[in-house]
């Protein structure tokens, strides 16, 4: 990874937006738990919803950024390569493109140097998961935009793509936008409108950020490891919260648009793709056989 290819100013931009992106959710968190602790009351029809909205847009993350445009596990017609890529941008910190080159180069160079976030290159635990959560976003030698050209290439010249990376910030703020709307129309104020802003906007980011950032890190250190790879990736529980982002198995097979391969390993993503394949608005859904599975197990 090198910051030659790209002006010096650019890079502090993108990382300045990266450290504001990282730091407002922090906030609303801070003044969501505020309320719940100045009442003492757990405000449950504001829990329930805001683990809702994160599974919805967190399913344009995992089903949209990951299974979709980084591994190419399925196809899907226009409207639903749209609906996914736009959920997935409203919570998420990376373009598609920049997320296509980062996690393509994570799986090519998996816990070994070159990995952008592995948490195995730094020493001892502690150090390893906080770079793998967010402090690789700050190396010195972290360059996105040629992870993303390098590795992405494909994901860049899409066109739809490339249009909706080029309104990330727009979406970013209709995330926060639409929850404060439907908190008005709710509650029928202006505090429920401020209330929809930091619960199902602000709160929601920081939770599928923070699911999104423990897999990467807790996955690489422990768990189980039903396949032998070239890494140390492992199936963590954390992978419940990620609605089925198995992460050893996702290493064993990085293609299968399954992760589940056991009946206990739900897979939400999954389903959502089988069904939408059973409406026929999805096709070439990849899967690994049993005879693969018994070949790696």
């Amino acid at each position: 990874m090198t910051t030659q290819t790209r002006p010096i100013a650019s890079i502090k931009l993108n990382r300045s937006w990266q450290l504001f992106r990282l730091i407002i959710p922090y906030i609303g968190l801070i003044v969501g738990m505020s309320t719940i602790l100045s009442d003492r009351n757990l405000h449950l029809e504001l829990l329930l919803p805001t683990y809702v909205f994160t599974a919805i847009t967190g399913l344009g993350f995992t089903v949209g950024y990951h299974r979709l445009f980084a591994h190419r596990s399925f196809e899907a017609v226009k409207p639903v390569k749209i609906c996914l890529a736009i959920l997935g941008l409203m919570g998420a910190h990376l373009t598609i493109s920049e997320y296509g080159g980062i996690h393509r180069a994570h799986h090519a160079t998996s816990d070994r140097p070159g990995d952008p976030h592995s948490p195995r290159l730094a020493k001892g635990f502690w150090r390893g998961f906080w770079y793998s959560h967010t402090g690789w976003l700050f190396a010195a030698d972290l360059d996105i935009e040629a992870l993303k050209h390098k590795y992405a290439s494909d994901l860049v010249k899409d066109r739809v793509i490339s249009q909706l990376d080029k309104l990330h910030f727009l979406w970013v703020g209709l995330g926060l936008i639409l929850p404060s709307l439907l908190g008005w129309v709710i509650f029928g104020n202006v505090e429920g409108a401020i209330t929809g802003f930091f619960w199902w906007g602000l709160i929601r980011m920081f939770l599928q950020d923070q699911i999104e950032f423990c897999t990467r890190g807790l996955a690489h250190y422990w768990g189980d490891r039903d396949f032998e790879t070239t890494d140390y990736s492992t199936n963590h529980p954390i992978a419940l919260l990620s609605l089925g982002e198995w992460h050893n198995n996702h290493h064993a097979f990085p293609y299968s648009a399954n992760q589940g391969l056991k009946p206990w390993q739900l897979d939400f993503n999954y389903f959502a793709i089988a069904t939408l394949e059973k409406l026929g608005l999805v096709s070439n859904v990849k899967r690994v056989s049993l005879q693969e599975i018994k070949q790696k197990s």
